[in-house]
């Protein structure tokens, strides 16, 4: 965008754009990773209690369980067990394999093909990928808009959001546009073959082709997916919320369950 701001003699229209484009960005950014703050922070804890439980207090039980006698309920048992394997040498290896594992599916991402099936993998999953799809669609809107509102020749600004479309998959869909484009087509036709982009993404770039306004359409465009990206974040918040608060009263409550049935189990005995 600076090179084509300096041959076309509009560096300073062009270093505004880009600001105000990279600011809009990281606030995007932004806020998603503080909607994600709160469900990791809870899940963590959450593992983490139930990691103390099992193995600091749950021992505690089970030596009384053991001078008290008699059999043990089956759910009590599992929760030993457990127990006993989070503290032996096979949870080591369990969380040095984990750690392995991450790093070579991380090294695998950065494989093309890797890519392409994990970014295809995130696109399909129920209501995230959704939203990945959206704020990979808003990122292109915006990129590309703000690429020819800077006079960018079309081809070289879809190659340029190609590179940065962030999700493998959108980056393919908008190569195939780059070649159709090339050839001499428009870009509403190819981009209606794409699963990609909705049609009324393809429909509004069609009406800024005609009307030679496609940079103000894209633009449109992008701050229809921004509110929506806004609105899903919210609405994931809010779910997830409750849903944590569930699972870590299901969390400490199983443990809790397991270390009283023995109890209840003795008091039938006497009586």
């Amino acid at each position: 965008m600076v090179r084509a701001g300096e041959t076309g003699g509009i560096l300073a229209d062009v270093l505004k754009r880009l600001a105000d484009f990279l600011e809009y960005k990281s606030k995007l950014n932004q806020k998603v990773r503080a909607a994600m703050v709160y469900p990791t922070v809870v899940l963590v804890i959450a593992v983490a209690v139930f990691w103390g439980m099992l193995t600091f207090i749950l021992p505690i039980f089970e030596g009384l369980f053991k001078n008290i006698g008699g059999e043990l309920p089956a759910y009590t048992q599992f929760l030993i067990l457990l127990s006993q394997y989070m503290r032996s040498i096979w949870m080591m290896l369990f969380i040095a394999a984990s750690a392995v594992g991450v790093y070579m599916l991380k090294r695998y991402y950065k494989t093309p093909v890797g890519r392409f099936q994990i970014d295809f993998f995130f696109l399909n999953l129920p209501f995230f990928g959704d939203l990945i799809g959206r704020v990979s669609i808003a990122r292109f809107a915006r990129t590309f808009g703000t690429l020819l509102q800077a006079g960018v020749p079309m081809l070289t600004a879809l190659d340029v959001v190609k590179d940065t479309a962030g999700n493998a998959v959108v980056a393919d869909s908008v190569q195939q546009i780059y070649n159709d484009v090339r050839q001499g087509g428009n870009i509403s036709k190819p981009m209606g073959k794409s699963k990609i982009f909705p049609p009324m993404v393809t429909q509004m770039v069609a009406v800024g082709e005609e009307t030679g306004r496609l940079d103000d359409m894209l633009s449109k465009v992008a701050d229809f997916y921004d509110m929506e990206v806004e609105n899903a974040v919210e609405a994931l918040t809010s779910l997830l919320e409750p849903l944590m608060v569930v699972g870590i009263g299901g969390i400490v409550g199983s443990v809790v369950v397991g270390m009283y049935l023995p109890i209840f189990t003795v008091i039938n005995q006497l009586r």
